[in-house]
């Protein structure tokens, strides 16, 4: 799908996924395929081992890259003017909320985004380290995580296949001065026997941003960090792949808990009504626009949705609709409540937003993480009921009454109609490629308990 999409011409690949990639020859693809081999920079004698440690089959349909290379060789190289707004990149979204579309992200994107980090006062120096742990199919990555560090001048050491099992590992060795993630990764640390007694004081910022971070969890990482002789909270962010990655983010000493910071420079984010253009004012919560230079061009071959999200507004500007749902205090920090697409609206009609319930269940000291869906009503035609899914901490495991408890906890916490129905224990809360919580899992896994 998404070949066809974006009307690639020409894929280069790792060899490992050789074998995946030529059985698009089986559905139709004609363009080159190119293959790229880790032993293409390593030293002859290097090479040699690599090679037959990875024995892979040869396909005639696949282009070797130094061969890709060699062909060129006789050709001129075209001087190619600036052009404003020129597609550097396709992203697509990641789909774990509704379909995958490709954002086209242009070259000014992914520079303005770089520049931006400049100006945060996040003590971005030259030859620093920085650990990227993001895949690069995601523009959180891609921008943030490749684009940013490299155009900065700092020493972007790359981990193709990240395990979060492995982290304190590669804290220890590489000892980064930045680094960004999302917040399952600063769990998996925090919890680590390695981590018991080691010194990060040598870690400058430690970015957090694709998914929500619970108030409790954000607290535990805090005093994680503290307790290990970093100066700063955790540094977190919003944004979305339509404008490229972060727009908001904490840095340094300007960060307040449950916030995900304030707007990057020349980004202008405010709260609208949801379906109109109407500003709210401080504190009232509607849907978080965002208006800024480093918005994709928009979906690839898809007038229809990028309509939907990049819509201008009676002041004159473009804003891009982020279909979730927060509030500005008074001093520019943007707190987040939840998504638009996530909300669950019952068979009574009354909207219930599951970040609320999941921070009150958070609350329960028998509680290591949790997370809410909806799961459609057979009795009627339309809605669904909150279902909890609850990842209990080991020494509460065997206590059958313990899922009671939290269930009373929330019942005295919250109305009626702002709960969860059900709540179940389950061993773990399944994640994507990129360590979000896959919420489509769960509804699935909600749907077969009724």
């Amino acid at each position: 799908t998404y070949i066809e999409n974006s009307k690639t011409k020409c894929i280069l690949v790792i060899d490992k996924c050789i074998p995946k990639i030529i059985k698009l020859r089986e559905l139709g693809f004609n363009g080159n395929i190119i293959n790229l081999s880790p032993k293409d920079s390593l030293p002859v004698f290097m090479r040699m081992g690599y090679s037959l440690k990875n024995k892979r089959p040869k396909f005639s349909a696949v282009v070797d890259w130094r061969q890709f290379i060699k062909s060129g060789a006789q050709r001129t190289i075209k001087t190619v003017s600036y052009q404003k707004n020129n597609v550097a990149t396709i992203v697509y979204t990641g789909g774990t909320t509704g379909v995958p579309k490709g954002a086209m992200l242009s070259n000014d994107t992914l520079n303005i985004i770089a520049m931006q980090y400049r100006l945060l006062g996040a003590n971005y120096n030259r030859k620093q380290n920085f650990l990227d742990i993001m895949p690069p199919f995601i523009a959180y990555g891609i921008t943030c995580g490749i684009h940013m560090p490299l155009v900065l001048g700092l020493n972007n050491v790359l981990i193709p296949v990240f395990d979060p099992d492995e982290f304190d590992d590669l804290i220890i060795k590489y000892k980064p001065a930045h680094f960004l993630g999302v917040p399952t990764h600063y769990e998996k640390l925090s919890k680590s026997k390695k981590m018991e007694g080691y010194d990060l004081s040598f870690l400058e910022s430690a970015g957090a941003g694709g998914d929500a971070f619970n108030i409790k969890i954000e607290n535990e990482i805090n005093e994680f960090l503290k307790s290990h002789n970093n100066k700063y909270n955790i540094a977190k962010g919003y944004g979305m792949t339509e404008v490229g990655s972060a727009a908001v983010t904490c840095h340094g000493n300007v960060n307040k808990i449950g916030s995900v910071g304030v707007p990057h420079c020349k980004t202008v984010v405010s709260v609208f009504e949801p379906g109109t253009d109407n500003e709210l004012s401080y504190n009232q919560e509607g849907e978080i626009c965002i208006s800024t230079p480093a918005m994709m061009v928009g979906y690839m071959a898809n007038d229809e949705e990028t309509k939907k999200v990049l819509k201008k507004h009676s002041d004159g500007n473009v804003w891009i609709h982020s279909n979730d749902i927060g509030y500005m205090d008074e001093d520019g920090f943007i707190y987040i409540k939840g998504r638009l697409k996530r909300m669950i609206i019952r068979p009574d009609g009354h909207n219930v937003f599951p970040v609320a319930i999941e921070n009150v269940i958070m609350e329960h000291n028998a509680v290591e993480t949790c997370a809410v869906v909806g799961r459609n009503d057979k009795e009627h035609t339309s809605g669904q009921w909150p279902i909890a899914f609850v990842v209990l901490k080991d020494d509460y495991k065997n206590d059958e009454n313990v899922l009671n408890d939290i269930k009373e906890h929330c019942d005295k916490k919250l109305p009626a109609r702002d709960t969860a129905v059900e709540f179940f224990s389950i061993e773990k809360l399944p994640l994507t490629d990129i360590g979000k919580v896959d919420y489509r899992a769960l509804e699935r896994e909600a749907e077969k308990l009724q």
